[in-house]
Protein backbone atom coordinates (compact mmCIF):
# COMPACT_ATOMS: atom_id res chain seq x y z
CA UNK A 1 0.00 0.00 0.00
CA UNK A 2 2.82 2.39 0.76
CA UNK A 3 4.01 1.98 -2.84
CA UNK A 4 0.53 2.98 -4.08
CA UNK A 5 0.47 6.00 -1.79
CA UNK A 6 3.54 7.68 -3.33
CA UNK A 7 1.41 10.40 -4.89
CA UNK A 8 -0.76 10.82 -1.78
CA UNK A 9 -3.85 9.78 -3.69
CA UNK A 10 -4.89 6.61 -1.88
CA UNK A 11 -8.25 6.47 -0.14
CA UNK A 12 -9.70 4.04 2.38
CA UNK A 13 -13.32 3.26 1.54
CA UNK A 14 -15.71 1.77 4.07
CA UNK A 15 -16.97 -1.49 2.53
CA UNK A 16 -20.49 -0.96 3.88
CA UNK A 17 -21.11 2.78 3.52
CA UNK A 18 -18.73 3.40 0.58
CA UNK A 19 -17.52 6.62 2.24
CA UNK A 20 -13.90 7.53 1.45
CA UNK A 21 -11.20 9.01 3.67
CA UNK A 22 -7.50 9.65 2.88
CA UNK A 23 -5.23 6.66 3.49
CA UNK A 24 -3.24 6.69 6.75
CA UNK A 25 -1.46 3.34 7.19
CA UNK A 26 -1.82 -0.38 6.60
CA UNK A 27 -2.32 -0.77 10.37
CA UNK A 28 -5.37 1.49 10.19
CA UNK A 29 -6.84 -0.88 7.61
CA UNK A 30 -5.74 -4.22 9.01
CA UNK A 31 -6.23 -3.24 12.65
CA UNK A 32 -3.11 -5.09 13.70
CA UNK A 33 0.62 -4.75 13.96
CA UNK A 34 2.84 -5.74 11.06
CA UNK A 35 3.51 -9.45 11.49
CA UNK A 36 5.93 -9.97 8.63
CA UNK A 37 9.30 -11.41 9.56
CA UNK A 38 12.46 -9.95 8.02
CA UNK A 39 12.56 -12.96 5.66
CA UNK A 40 8.99 -12.13 4.54
CA UNK A 41 9.93 -8.46 4.07
CA UNK A 42 12.93 -9.51 1.96
CA UNK A 43 10.72 -11.86 -0.09
CA UNK A 44 8.22 -9.03 -0.58
CA UNK A 45 11.02 -6.76 -1.86
CA UNK A 46 12.10 -9.54 -4.27
CA UNK A 47 8.53 -9.88 -5.54
CA UNK A 48 8.25 -6.13 -6.06
CA UNK A 49 11.48 -6.20 -8.08
CA UNK A 50 10.16 -9.17 -10.07
CA UNK A 51 6.77 -7.70 -10.92
CA UNK A 52 8.12 -4.18 -11.28
CA UNK A 53 9.77 -5.23 -14.53
CA UNK A 54 6.61 -6.83 -15.96
CA UNK A 55 4.79 -4.56 -18.37
CA UNK A 56 2.61 -7.01 -20.29
CA UNK A 57 0.50 -10.09 -19.74
CA UNK A 58 2.55 -13.21 -19.41
CA UNK A 59 2.69 -16.62 -17.82
CA UNK A 60 5.28 -16.97 -15.07
CA UNK A 61 7.35 -20.07 -15.80
CA UNK A 62 10.59 -19.32 -13.96
CA UNK A 63 10.52 -21.52 -10.81
CA UNK A 64 12.12 -18.86 -8.59
CA UNK A 65 9.72 -16.13 -9.73
CA UNK A 66 6.83 -18.57 -9.34
CA UNK A 67 7.90 -19.38 -5.75
CA UNK A 68 8.29 -15.68 -4.90
CA UNK A 69 4.86 -14.78 -6.28
CA UNK A 70 3.18 -17.81 -4.68
CA UNK A 71 4.76 -17.04 -1.30
CA UNK A 72 3.80 -13.38 -1.53
CA UNK A 73 0.17 -14.19 -2.41
CA UNK A 74 0.04 -16.85 0.32
CA UNK A 75 1.38 -14.38 2.89
CA UNK A 76 -1.30 -11.86 1.96
CA UNK A 77 -3.97 -14.57 2.07
CA UNK A 78 -2.93 -15.56 5.59
CA UNK A 79 -2.02 -12.07 6.83
CA UNK A 80 -5.37 -10.40 6.40
CA UNK A 81 -8.17 -9.31 8.67
CA UNK A 82 -10.30 -12.39 7.96
CA UNK A 83 -7.49 -14.72 8.98
CA UNK A 84 -6.19 -12.68 11.95
CA UNK A 85 -6.75 -15.71 14.22
CA UNK A 86 -3.91 -17.49 12.39
CA UNK A 87 -1.45 -14.84 13.60
CA UNK A 88 -1.85 -16.25 17.09
CA UNK A 89 -0.63 -19.64 15.79
CA UNK A 90 2.32 -20.61 13.65
CA UNK A 91 1.00 -18.76 10.64
CA UNK A 92 4.17 -19.55 8.67
CA UNK A 93 2.94 -23.18 8.40
CA UNK A 94 -0.28 -21.93 6.78
CA UNK A 95 1.71 -19.66 4.45
CA UNK A 96 3.76 -22.73 3.47
CA UNK A 97 0.64 -24.84 2.88
CA UNK A 98 -0.97 -22.19 0.66
CA UNK A 99 2.33 -21.57 -1.17
CA UNK A 100 2.67 -25.29 -1.92
CA UNK A 101 -0.89 -25.37 -3.27
CA UNK A 102 -0.33 -22.30 -5.46
CA UNK A 103 2.78 -23.90 -6.92
CA UNK A 104 0.55 -26.64 -8.38
CA UNK A 105 -1.29 -23.96 -10.41
CA UNK A 106 -0.35 -21.79 -13.41
CA UNK A 107 0.68 -18.20 -12.64
CA UNK A 108 0.06 -15.15 -14.79
CA UNK A 109 0.63 -11.45 -14.41
CA UNK A 110 -1.97 -9.31 -16.09
CA UNK A 111 -1.68 -5.65 -16.87
CA UNK A 112 -4.68 -3.48 -17.56
CA UNK A 113 -4.12 -0.63 -19.98
CA UNK A 114 -6.57 1.95 -18.61
CA UNK A 115 -6.62 4.32 -21.58
CA UNK A 116 -6.60 2.06 -24.63
CA UNK A 117 -8.96 2.66 -27.54
CA UNK A 118 -10.21 5.88 -25.99
CA UNK A 119 -11.92 4.02 -23.13
CA UNK A 120 -11.04 5.03 -19.58
CA UNK A 121 -11.04 1.75 -17.68
CA UNK A 122 -11.29 1.97 -13.90
CA UNK A 123 -8.36 1.44 -11.57
CA UNK A 124 -8.19 -1.82 -9.67
CA UNK A 125 -8.85 -1.63 -5.94
CA UNK A 126 -7.63 -3.74 -3.02
CA UNK A 127 -9.02 -4.42 0.45
CA UNK A 128 -8.33 -5.74 3.93
CA UNK A 129 -8.65 -9.28 2.48
CA UNK A 130 -6.77 -8.74 -0.80
CA UNK A 131 -6.63 -12.33 -2.12
CA UNK A 132 -9.58 -13.39 -4.19
CA UNK A 133 -10.36 -17.10 -4.40
CA UNK A 134 -12.92 -17.88 -7.06
CA UNK A 135 -14.12 -20.96 -8.88
CA UNK A 136 -15.77 -20.61 -12.27
CA UNK A 137 -16.76 -23.52 -14.49
CA UNK A 138 -14.58 -25.85 -12.40
CA UNK A 139 -11.49 -23.64 -12.74
CA UNK A 140 -9.87 -22.40 -9.52
CA UNK A 141 -8.56 -18.81 -9.48
CA UNK A 142 -6.46 -16.97 -6.90
CA UNK A 143 -5.97 -13.28 -7.71
CA UNK A 144 -4.38 -10.31 -5.99
CA UNK A 145 -3.91 -6.75 -7.23
CA UNK A 146 -0.34 -5.49 -7.50
CA UNK A 147 -1.16 -1.92 -8.47
CA UNK A 148 -4.08 0.07 -9.90
CA UNK A 149 -3.34 -1.55 -13.29
CA UNK A 150 -1.75 -4.97 -12.58
CA UNK A 151 -2.66 -8.19 -10.83
CA UNK A 152 -1.39 -11.74 -10.40
CA UNK A 153 -3.61 -14.70 -11.15
CA UNK A 154 -2.95 -18.33 -10.23
CA UNK A 155 -5.25 -20.73 -12.09
CA UNK A 156 -5.81 -24.47 -12.15
CA UNK A 157 -6.04 -24.35 -15.95
CA UNK A 158 -3.53 -22.95 -18.40
CA UNK A 159 -4.80 -20.11 -20.58
CA UNK A 160 -5.68 -16.47 -20.30
CA UNK A 161 -8.48 -15.40 -18.08
CA UNK A 162 -10.00 -12.01 -18.73
CA UNK A 163 -11.90 -10.26 -15.97
CA UNK A 164 -13.25 -6.78 -16.48
CA UNK A 165 -11.90 -4.28 -13.93
CA UNK A 166 -15.34 -3.45 -12.49
CA UNK A 167 -16.04 -7.17 -12.07
CA UNK A 168 -12.64 -7.63 -10.40
CA UNK A 169 -13.40 -4.68 -8.11
CA UNK A 170 -16.89 -5.98 -7.30
CA UNK A 171 -15.28 -9.26 -6.15
CA UNK A 172 -12.74 -7.31 -4.08
CA UNK A 173 -15.56 -5.33 -2.45
CA UNK A 174 -17.48 -8.55 -1.71
CA UNK A 175 -14.30 -10.04 -0.18
CA UNK A 176 -13.64 -7.03 2.08
CA UNK A 177 -14.25 -7.30 5.82
CA UNK A 178 -14.29 -3.57 6.57
CA UNK A 179 -12.24 -1.52 4.11
CA UNK A 180 -11.23 -1.18 0.47
CA UNK A 181 -8.37 0.95 -0.81
CA UNK A 182 -8.71 2.91 -4.04
CA UNK A 183 -6.39 5.13 -6.03
CA UNK A 184 -9.05 7.77 -6.57
CA UNK A 185 -11.75 7.47 -3.86
CA UNK A 186 -14.05 5.36 -6.05
CA UNK A 187 -14.82 1.64 -5.92
CA UNK A 188 -15.29 1.28 -9.70
CA UNK A 189 -17.75 -1.61 -9.40
CA UNK A 190 -20.30 -0.53 -12.01
CA UNK A 191 -19.82 -1.41 -15.69
CA UNK A 192 -19.57 1.53 -18.09
CA UNK A 193 -22.82 2.71 -19.60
Amino acid sequence: LEQWNVLGRLYVIDAKTHSATPYQSAKSILGMEDIQTQAMEDAFADVERCVGTIRDNREIKDPEQMRLLAGWLALHHVRCKRNAHLVQTDYSAEVGRVTDHLLTLHAFTLTRHPNTEGVREPSLITCDNPCLRLTQDGVEFWMIPLSPTRYISFMSQRGWFHIEPWNFNANVLANATDHCVSFDASLHVDPPR
